[in-house]
């Protein structure tokens, strides 16, 4: 039986369970943005090294459109990871179930949707570049095979998402890595020893993408309940997703059409070494986005899970964990990147190196430091669904930096355009760090006001219970009723017995009580899926401590998050 020794924890949060799923989540997703920013970026390698820099170019140039009509991709993705753990932090199972099937229709419609648009939409842009003949068949070359695997691609990340929202990330990022690691086996084959040049790139690229959707595919058939769904979906849903996902849709097409301006103007001051140093500030910033990318989602889910349950406190100790790991990350890629500068032109077959490509590189590092800051502050933003402000930020930067850089080019000329990435983002972060003070206020006033009271525990490890009078005491101080302030206790006690009994001692609990029209109690611990409700359904007069629980609470729900065992009980 398991010890029923007591543990005063002073309603302290000690972050052991927030850190605990933020490292979890941020390996995860490095890992796997790694793995996926070779998927991307061994292309240019590949081909500058073995084809020359005509290749590189072409790639370049291809690129913004690529992420251009990848954006409807982005739509569903971002709204999947956005909005799922909201509902999640609801408890509301059958919304949860109708969200699933509109994902399921969705992605249809979608696909078929890329498939339709893509030609034109890539047609269309080339013939803008007013390109040569053969630079114009070698974008064709290595495109093709990369628009042909695009629904696939699409069913891909909607799938990761989903996974994730149940906790399956190292899934995602094995199957990432895999991937990459054909891709560069498959890549240097097809290019160097079977000489098909870019077109061999592409084709690669679209194989490896295939594969791994197929693979994904089967896994989440056999081995998740996700297509178990048994609701059919609803406008309420299906609004709800594509509305969550619009703001990093628009954003991504956005950054498509930035993507196209900065080529052009780079061109313009530059010449043609500036087009094909392109390459390596691309190189750079999917290292940048693959690290900081794993903060942002690894934080996202857990501020919108926190939030939708009125666990502001735990929100704000989030938000200060990722901006504080962006903030040191940031010190030492910006080192990283200024010492091994050389090292990381030469990898794309560069050999005289000038000033002014050193200087695109360390001006673009300054640049993805802000914007990967910016991006830590806008967790909050996003994570809560405040999509229309979400959306405003990001139209405004991004049309700043186009009319920055248009500016630059046709005043001053030079490298000067470079720094049409920095002024905007500067601007735009001290606005969004205003927004984020101005909404904690907010927050601050409705809890001092008395709208609701929030009481947070933390139990570390190896500790079995707490003193039901020190909550209950606590909860009485709040103007909780005192019959209904024991019975919070109690509750709390017998659920954390059972959380120890079934999930082990070492095991980390946060523990939120919303006492106001509707007294709530939360609990998140860290353990393996301990099935709470089966458990305490199963013959509860057997089993004192369920008993209990089942006795007090009312709407007893468990459900596994995040790889989290989420608790809510009405009281």
């Amino acid at each position: 039986m398991a010890s029923r020794e007591k543990y005063i924890p002073g309603f302290e949060q000690n972050n052991n369970l927030i850190r605990s799923r933020l490292r979890s989540y941020f390996f995860s997703y490095v890992i796997a943005n790694l793995a996926n920013m070779l998927l991307t970026n061994i292309d240019g390698i590949i081909l500058g090294n073995y084809v020359g820099s005509d290749a590189l170019s072409a790639v370049n140039i291809f690129y913004p459109i690529n992420i251009m009509v990848a954006s409807v991709t982005t739509l569903l993705c971002a709204g999947v990871s956005k909005y799922i753990p909201v509902i999640i932090g609801k408890n509301d199972t059958e919304s949860l179930d109708r969200a699933y099937s509109a994902i399921s229709f969705l992605k249809k419609v979608l696909a078929i949707s890329l498939t339709v648009v893509q030609f034109p939409v890539t047609y269309i842009v080339v013939k803008a570049f007013d390109l040569s003949p053969d630079l114009e068949k070698m974008i064709w070359a290595y495109a093709l095979g990369v628009m042909v695997s695009r629904p696939l691609e699409l069913y891909y990340y909607v799938a990761c998402d989903e996974l994730i929202s149940i906790g399956k990330v190292k899934v995602f990022t094995t199957i990432s890595m895999i991937s990459a690691i054909l891709n560069l086996v498959f890549d240097y084959l097809l290019v160097a020893v079977f000489g098909l040049g870019i077109m061999g790139a592409g084709l690669c690229t679209g194989i490896c993408i295939i594969a791994e959707s197929i693979i994904i595919q089967i896994y989440i058939r056999k081995k998740t309940n996700l297509r178990n769904f048994k609701k059919l979906p609803c406008r309420k849903e299906i609004r709800a997703l594509l509305e969550s996902g619009v703001s990093a849709s628009a954003l991504q097409m956005l950054g498509a059409l930035q993507g196209v301006v900065m080529i052009y103007c780079i061109t313009q001051a530059l010449g043609e070494i500036g087009a094909a140093s392109m390459s390596v500030l691309a190189l750079c910033n999917n290292i940048v986005m693959a690290i900081f990318s794993g903060v942002t989602k690894a934080s996202s889910p857990l501020v919108g899970m926190y939030y939708s349950s009125g666990n502001y406190e735990v929100v704000d100790r989030v938000m200060l964990i990722a901006i504080k790991a962006m903030t040191i990350m940031s010190i030492i890629l910006a080192v990283v990147i200024y010492i091994f500068t050389d090292l990381i032109y030469i990898m794309f077959g560069f050999r005289d190196i000038s000033e002014i490509q050193r200087q695109m590189l360390w001006i673009y590092t300054f640049y993805l430091i802000l914007q990967w800051i910016y991006n830590a502050m806008k967790i909050y933003i996003d994570s809560t669904l405040q999509n229309k402000l979400s959306l405003v930020l990001n139209v405004a930067v991004t049309l700043g930096r186009i009319a920055v850089t248009f500016g630059l080019l046709y005043v001053i000329g030079g490298i000067s355009v470079m720094w049409g990435y920095v002024i905007p983002i500067v601007i735009i972060l001290a606005v969004t760090v205003f927004i984020y003070l101005n909404e904690k206020n907010k927050q601050d006033e409705a809890i001092g006001s008395g709208i609701k009271e929030y009481l947070f525990i933390s139990l570390k490890q190896n500790k079995g219970s707490i003193l039901p009078e020190k909550v209950e005491n606590e909860l009485i101080s709040k103007n909780v009723p005192k019959k209904l302030a024991g019975k919070i206790a109690l509750t709390i006690e017998e659920l954390i017995f059972i959380v120890k009994k079934k999930a082990g001692h070492d095991t980390d609990i946060d523990i939120c009580v919303v006492s106001g029209e509707d007294n709530v109690l939360m609990m998140w611990d860290n353990g393996p899926p301990s099935e709470l409700t089966s458990y305490i359904n199963s013959q509860p007069e057997e089993i004192f401590s369920a008993f209990l629980v089942r006795s007090i609470a009312k709407d007893l729900q468990c459900s596994r998050v995040y790889d989290l065992n989420y608790i809510t009980a009405k009281l």
